[in-house]
């Protein structure tokens, strides 16, 4: 949540002035002005606090360039998800997405236009998967998805639909393509170092699948 630092700090500060009001006021029978003035004061500064919080969980969990999850991010999400597939029967896909050729890219239109490229494909990853799915990251020109589903097939779905959407950034920038490779718990892995080897070979299989 992006406001949780944020909505915690200050409902606890209001929880914690309302009963220094209702205590005084039981215990004496009235409230000084004081505690009516504190009020001002300190949801500011709750909020400022909370604020703080935030900022820090964001940069904790988020890829500060493309605003996409971090590896730290996906490590912790990964047991979460694990847990749930357990739970309910279902599989996790695992996507590993590399760009081709982005180090001639970089040699040939400069390190910033690199870096929009890569903000470009990661808007384009966001919007190729479900709000549930989990999208990071991983370095450089790499990025992971991590998929929670009980359908068959949903691995291909969002490849296609990965595809689909760079085609039409493709129309005005050519050079950006990717190879994907997958993984799938638990029939590749239990764990997620297991499954991005996994989908790592896969991936390194279809550059040189496309290469020759």
């Amino acid at each position: 949540m992006k406001y949780q630092g944020r909505i915690v700090i200050l409902s606890i500060a209001f929880a914690i002035n309302t009963y220094q009001i209702i205590y005084y006021c039981l215990r004496d029978g009235y409230v000084s002005n004081m505690e009516y003035l504190s009020l001002p004061i300190i949801l500011p500064l709750s909020w400022w606090l909370g604020h703080q919080y935030d900022r820090v969980k964001f940069y904790s969990e988020k890829d500060p360039l493309t605003g996409l999850y971090n590896r730290r991010y996906l490590d912790n999400r990964f047991n979460k998800m694990k847990a749930s597939a357990v739970r309910n029967g279902k599989t996790i896909s695992i996507l590993f997405i590399d760009v081709n050729n982005f180090k001639a890219i970089n040699d040939n239109w400069g390190h910033i236009e690199g870096d929009r490229l890569i903000k470009v494909l990661a808007t384009q990853l966001k919007s190729s998967v479900s709000d549930k799915d989990i999208v990071a990251r991983w370095g450089g020109d790499e990025f992971i998805i991590l998929s929670l589903s009980c359908k068959e097939g949903t691995t291909n779905e969002i490849i296609q639909h990965i595809h689909d959407n760079l085609k039409v950034t493709a129309a005005k920038r050519p050079e950006i393509s990717v190879s994907i490779g997958t993984a799938a718990y638990p029939s590749d892995g239990t764990s997620l170092e297991q499954l991005l080897r996994v989908a790592d070979t896969s991936m390194y299989n279809m550059k040189v699948y496309q290469s020759g």
